[in-house]
């Protein structure tokens, strides 16, 4: 049975080229702390080839990002449709699904005679923008008015909640129709492939076992009362819907798929079926070792790590460690990059991830978020006592599952603490840029 993932990467040299060069990256660095060790110092030639080969994994690392990007566009942020014909993915203008809101007909004809009882819907026609890397975009503020003018105007334009939202844009997200749960597998293989020594010998056999899953919809929805004189306000209804009741949905979504328990109504997420981190053979000192040691044990399952999953605090720890000279380890504010990296991975932070965790994991086509039902908009004052209390209730939800295909493409672990990332050694490489050649 195929698996209903969309495999992002096509071409499987990409992969291979990249599990190759992480190989030969990890044993120079183990060369370059036995030389310092010994010499108190690493040869020029051990730094410039783990300079190149960095540069090379960061290079494949961005190819294979930018596939994952243009399929995840595609099949989760699909061009909007209005009635005017512009919108996210149109003319590449976004259109909120406040303002979506305040466009509709039935609203509008609210707004001419507010003594109608409220009752229409709308449903998000694009999700909200956050790529991975360099969050610039801000989706939440209206880029246009209804055209209805207020005098006075209500304050109440509302900022974009801080807390970043990360999990959907690691994923394979698909659409889904016509049912309400997901039949997969999860294969476990044994490779035997061998050479034929003699003609007519029995050849090689290796095996195979499926374990069948289903990931049944779930449904995220949250509710909130209000007055009909604020509904009748363009503005403040737009960034309610757009950067709360919306964003609710968002971040509950995002915990979901990170720490779901597959209980009644929830998602069963990634971390309750990581594999645990093992560590190996390998001699690990501190966090930077811990990370680089799951994204080996990810490569010798056989799949190639995308990103990596901490909590802000705990890679603040990381940022932080300093050499024996006080410089930064990781080059440090302000010239650090705009979007973390490690081992040339990027660090994608959330407060969604419990402190003291952390994820590694191969996202693409081993991991797919389904969206069954996109955000949902439903305002109605036929609830409880809301006509007699000119109230409206603003209702939001979404229906979506989750399926992990492969758990062994992802592991968990629990970060090295702070006072452990003090001590051990540091490869010269690290050393500040005077010393580089």
């Amino acid at each position: 049975m195929a698996s209903p993932a969309l495999a992002l990467v096509s071409d499987v040299d990409l992969i291979a080229e990249y599990r190759k060069l992480g190989e030969e990256n990890f044993t120079l660095w183990k060369k370059a702390l036995d030389e310092f060790r010994v010499k108190g110092e690493v040869t020029g030639e051990t730094k410039e080839r783990i300079e190149k080969l960095e540069a090379a994994m960061t290079e494949l690392s961005e190819k294979m990002l930018a596939e994952f990007r243009k399929l995840n566009e595609k099949s989760s942020r699909p061009p909007v449709s209005i009635a005017n014909g512009r919108g996210y993915g149109g003319d590449g203008e976004f259109r909120s699904i406040g303002v979506q809101f305040t466009e509709l007909a039935d609203y509008k004809s609210y707004q001419a005679n507010p003594t109608n009882r409220p009752r229409f819907q709308t449903t998000l026609k694009g999700r909200i923008i956050q790529p991975m890397e360099l969050r610039a975009v801000n989706p939440f503020i209206a880029s246009e008015t209804s055209g209805i003018v207020y005098i006075p105007k209500r304050v109440g334009v509302f900022t974009q909640p801080t807390i970043p939202l990360v999990m959907r844009d690691l994923l394979d997200v698909i659409p889904l129709d016509g049912t309400n749960a997901v039949e997969y597998v999860i294969e476990a293989w044994q490779l035997n492939a061998d050479y034929q020594i003699k003609e007519g010998d029995k050849k090689a056999q290796s095996d195979v076992t499926y374990t069948d899953k289903t990931a049944v919809v779930r449904t995220i929805a949250h509710y909130v009362v209000i007055s009909r004189q604020m509904l009748a306000d363009a503005p403040f209804i737009q960034a309610s819907i757009d950067n709360r009741m919306v964003y609710g949905i968002a971040l509950k979504e995002d915990k979901e798929i990170l720490y779901g328990d597959g209980a009644t109504g929830h998602l069963l997420g990634i971390m309750p079926q990581a594999t645990p981190f093992a560590g190996g053979a390998l001699t690990i000192d501190n966090a930077i070792d811990q990370v680089y040691a799951a994204m080996v044990q990810i490569m010798q399952a056989g799949y190639a790590p995308t990103a990596i999953v901490m909590n802000p605090v705990d890679f603040a720890g990381i940022a932080l460690m300093k050499n024996t000279m006080g410089m930064y380890l990781l080059g440090g504010p302000p010239a650090s990059e705009a979007t973390p990296r490690l081992w040339g991975l990027p660090i994608a932070l959330t407060m969604n991830m419990a402190p003291g965790d952390f994820l590694v994991g191969a996202f693409p086509g081993n991991a797919a978020l389904f969206d069954r039902q996109q955000t949902v908009v439903e305002v109605s004052s036929e609830n409880e006592d809301n006509f007699v209390r000119n109230l409206v209730t603003i209702r939001a939800e979404e229906r979506v599952t989750l399926a992990v295909f492969v758990p062994a493409a992802f592991v968990k672990g629990t970060v090295m603490p702070p006072a452990a990332l003090a001590s051990g050694h540091h490869p010269p490489a690290q050393q500040p840029s005077r010393d580089r050649k």
